[in-house]
């Protein structure tokens, strides 16, 4: 866990732009625990997004400082596994995971989640 301190500011709208479609947040994967470590699998599993999705969600969240990130310190001979990369909010994170999950909480419960509007496949030359 990362030794800086947890800035506990008014909450903060999510990110803008393409950082994180609304149809891929998931305010809950993080916010049970927010000071928690998770590493992207666990993430993935929480979330219900394939990794192929978590992955560049979590880069994204990285570049823009909502996330930090170290390996695991563990002992490889006693724990038969590789290293992990254990993500955690940072307190900008924190608060805009916490007015993410607050709208979710508010908006209605029956209305339908806009679907992304698909990408116009390349052509090949």
């Amino acid at each position: 866990m990362s030794n800086s301190p947890r800035a506990h500011t008014a909450p903060l709208p999510p990110l803008s732009g393409d950082a994180v479609a609304p149809q891929q947040a998931r305010p809950g994967a993080m916010t049970r625990d927010l000071a928690g470590e998770w590493h992207g699998l666990e993430l993935s599993k929480r979330s219900g997004l394939k990794p192929g999705k978590t992955y560049p969600i979590l880069a994204r969240l990285l570049e823009v400082g909502r996330v930090e990130r170290r390996w695991e310190d563990i002992d490889l001979t006693v724990e038969g596994r590789p290293c992990r990369r254990l993500y955690t909010l940072t307190g900008v994170g924190e608060a805009a995971a916490r007015w993410a999950l607050d709208q979710h909480l508010a908006a209605p419960q029956d209305r339908p989640v806009a679907e992304p509007t698909p990408r116009p496949k390349p052509r090949l030359a």
